[in-house]
């Protein structure tokens, strides 16, 4: 599974999700791109699942139209740290 993991993520993530292919906007250099080109260019790219922080992005956009899924991950309650490891475990 070819995984991406959005700016808004530390891209050493990835040393979690082992088991996939995973990439970064920042590493392969789509960072500041909005929303709906970056959704774009991950289906173009190959990508199946779009990993981000950004909450906004469910709201904003009609996610059914792009043939990739997109997990949002939700800081934890009080000390702002992200849920990414325990989502990370669900994904190996």
């Amino acid at each position: 599974m070819r995984l991406l993991l959005d700016e808004n993520l530390d891209w050493r993530l990835r040393r979690d999700l082992a088991a996939h292919h995973v990439d970064s906007v920042q590493r392969i250099g789509w960072a500041g791109i909005e929303n709906g080109e970056l959704l774009n260019k991950a289906v173009e790219g190959g990508f199946d699942v779009l990993i981000t922080m950004d909450s906004n992005m469910v709201h904003q956009r009609n996610l059914a139209k792009y043939p990739i899924a997109v997990v949002a991950l939700m800081p934890r309650n009080g000390n702002g740290t992200s849920r990414a490891s325990r989502a990370s475990e669900g994904m190996v």
